[in-house]
């Protein structure tokens, strides 16, 4: 029975991965205009980690700038989307050590600020030759990486297409048995409306440290 679970939960993640993908190529998907408080939301996604992480013994770090306004207009479920996407694959590519989230201002004026995400892991990295095609419809690191790993290949097409539109870009850096990070930024419009999220319950496995004060 545990295989055929295993069996069925890779094939609706892969349907879903090309339903996404579908969608954002037909121009479908649609981007919302909320406002929503960041730094809560991203505690609150990173929360579902904390099994997975505690499973493989690996440190999860947030790096969170208290310079960023509380309260922003965009579309945090696709922010949501974006970092599950690239921190599912640290998880699943990281044996030991730390997995980083970092969120920076980078620029600010009256309407609007510009944040720098990136997500940064100790991992088992891309080769050189195939960082430039990572981004592509069904790629992955090596040949063996769907057999040792799983996955479908999509996460990161849909990560890059799910960014262009929301006039955002990602970069990737990366070294062999040394980890990989990968950098991404988005633009947000600023508000003074409040937003209401649950208070997020995080364990001790979720490490704070202020970058700006």
């Amino acid at each position: 029975m545990s295989a055929i679970k295993i069996s069925g939960d890779a094939l609706i993640v892969l349907i879903n991965d090309i339903l996404d993908l579908a969608k954002v190529d037909a121009g479908k998907m649609t981007f919302e205009h909320t406002p929503f408080k960041m730094a809560k939301s991203i505690s609150a996604m990173l929360h579902l980690f904390e099994t997975k992480i505690q499973e493989k013994n690996l440190e999860l770090v947030k790096e969170y700038d208290t310079l960023i306004p509380e309260v922003l207009v965009g579309d945090p479920v696709r922010l949501h989307q974006i970092i599950l996407n690239l921190v599912s694959n640290a998880v699943k590519f990281t044996t030991k050590g730390t997995i980083t989230i970092s969120v920076n201002l980078l620029s600010e004026d009256d309407e609007k600020v510009t944040i720098e995400f990136s997500v940064k892991d100790t991992g088992i990295g891309i080769p050189e030759n195939k960082i430039a095609n990572i981004f592509d419809n069904f790629q992955q690191a090596t040949s063996n990486t769907a057999r040792l790993y799983g996955g479908t290949g999509l996460g990161l097409a849909i990560v890059k297409k799910l960014l262009e539109p929301q006039g955002g870009s990602i970069s990737v850096k990366s070294k062999i048995d040394q980890g990989t990070t990968f950098t991404f930024t988005l633009s947000y419009q600023k508000t003074a409306t409040q937003a209401e999220l649950e208070q997020c319950q995080c364990s001790g496995m979720l490490k704070y440290k202020i970058l700006k004060c």
